[in-house]
């Protein structure tokens, strides 16, 4: 199991899944004939590589004309997502997740656990979210 953590420093969750440049890609070792489960959530885990996207590769920006360097992952977890970003990753077969947990090893030991604690969202961010997404959308 691969999974995509959006963090600036390595440590904790961070960001809008869909605007965030900065991930720590996590290699778990799944049971064998049980691809939905790990054989457990190791102490400490190891990150794998550290993926810095340019511009053009952020989900968010992203036009699906050429591979994308996520696109290999079975999840992606940040602090924030849209349901668009959710909605464009599930037809990749990646499982987009938000979570309130800033710990990122929790996160991922949550998420492989099943046990992701979504994040509450503010009334002024999702206003905020909605304006830009509008603006955004040329419309």
């Amino acid at each position: 199991m691969r999974i995509a953590v959006a963090s600036q420093d390595g440590l904790t969750v961070a960001g809008d899944i869909g605007r965030w440049r900065k991930w720590v890609v996590f290699e778990i070792e799944a049971i064998e004939g049980c691809d939905d489960r790990v054989k457990s959530v190791p102490q400490r885990l190891k990150p794998s590589r550290t993926l810095i996207l340019p511009k053009a590769m952020v989900l968010h920006h992203y036009r699906e004309d050429q591979p994308h360097p996520l696109a290999d992952c079975d999840a992606v977890i940040g602090a924030i997502s849209s349901e668009s970003v959710v909605r464009r990753m599930a037809r990749r077969g990646v499982d987009a997740v938000a979570t309130a947990e800033t710990d990122l090893y929790k996160a991922i030991s949550d998420y492989i656990k099943r046990q992701i604690t979504p994040p509450q969202q503010r009334f002024i961010d999702a206003l905020i979210y909605r304006v830009r997404a509008f603006f955004s959308a040329g419309l």
